[in-house]
């Protein structure tokens, strides 16, 4: 923990090394942000899990509508079916999709 310099991806692995499917997820998205120079996508990609998983735990209107948002800022970036390439998604497309999915499941 004490030998990666950047805080942000510190702080990620401390928050969300707890094993399991967590860890999985945790290793992939660390890999996925410093690989394409986006350690800033850090926060987003916690902020964004915390509220999913509280919707599994219980229902809260206010973290849905959040997630909600945040889906359709995305969409809007991706008006026409494919990725601006002018413009790289801070989040990972598959994952929002899973949220997405979630989200799907209360409506």
């Amino acid at each position: 923990d004490e030998h990666i310099p950047d805080p942000v991806v510190r702080g990620f692995l401390r928050y969300f090394a707890q094993g399991g499917a967590t860890a999985k997820f945790c290793r992939r998205i660390v890999m996925e942000c410093l690989t394409q120079e986006k350690v800033l996508a850090l926060p987003g990609y916690i902020a964004v899990s915390m509220l999913s998983e509280q919707l599994q735990e219980q229902e809260d209107a206010l973290g849905l509508w959040n997630l909600r948002i945040t889906l359709a800022y995305y969409r809007s970036c991706d008006i026409d079916g494919k990725h601006s390439k002018r413009r790289r998604s801070l989040l990972g497309l598959d994952f929002l999709g899973a949220i997405d999915s979630r989200v799907a499941s209360f409506f």
